[in-house]
């Protein structure tokens, strides 16, 4: 059977039949839910273990404490959304639909998520171990998005700008606009908003007519 290495409880590391990484998968599953719905605060170890269908004594064998299963929660989140994304570049359309579709998964994740991203924004800290890891996986949404701009630059449907900095700053764009939004609970739709965004990126907030433009 596939092998994988984990975490013990004391800290020593180890390999995994496949059966309980299956287990470990499902602990994290359980784990994404119970933090957004709970925060990090108030979420017990025991809890998870529940939502798991596990006992909280198996829980410990993947996991050393609940900031370990809090971290690698986050990184399976943020991978799930990378995939989304990846997924999404690849199917047919036109620049400006791959581009909507990124923002319509970036913002549908940040209200999917939102105690859990509520969470770490207030706790900046909380993550700063994993905090290279997590940042190469930024990166590599980053170098999906670049490739998509540079797709609409090739076509000519994109005026010739530098792809990776046009992805750092649509990245910036939807982590703002997303990060005001989980404090507004209403008034606002995931289709709407991205529509708007993109709206924006492309044509930008200025008329080619207006005087000192």
């Amino acid at each position: 059977m596939d092998k994988k290495l984990v975490t013990k409880k004391d800290g020593s590391q180890g390999t995994e039949s496949a059966v309980p990484t299956n287990k470990m998968q499902a602990i994290l599953t359980a784990a994404q839910k119970i933090f957004t719905r709970h925060g990090f605060g108030q979420t017990r170890v025991e809890d998870i273990a529940q939502e798991a269908g596990v006992g909280k004594g198996t829980l410990y064998e993947y996991f050393p404490s609940k900031q370990a299963i809090f971290e690698q929660a986050v990184e399976a989140g943020i991978r799930d959304y990378l995939a989304a994304i990846t997924k999404e570049t690849e199917k047919p359309g036109t620049i400006k639909e791959k581009l909507q579709r990124i923002a319509t998964i970036h913002l549908g994740f940040v209200a999917e998520h939102r105690s859990l991203a509520t969470v770490i924004m207030s706790n900046p800290g909380i993550l700063l171990p994993h905090r290279e890891k997590l940042l190469d996986i930024v990166r590599e949404a980053e170098e999906t998005i670049a490739s998509v701009i540079q797709e609409g630059v090739d076509s000519g449907a994109l005026r010739p700008i530098n792809p990776h900095l046009a992805a750092q700053v649509f990245v910036g764009i939807l982590s703002t606009v997303g990060g005001v939004r989980l404090l507004e609970r209403q008034g606002w739709t995931i289709e709407g908003t991205a529509s708007a965004l993109i709206d924006i990126v492309l044509h930008g907030i200025g008329s080619e007519t207006a005087p000192g433009t």
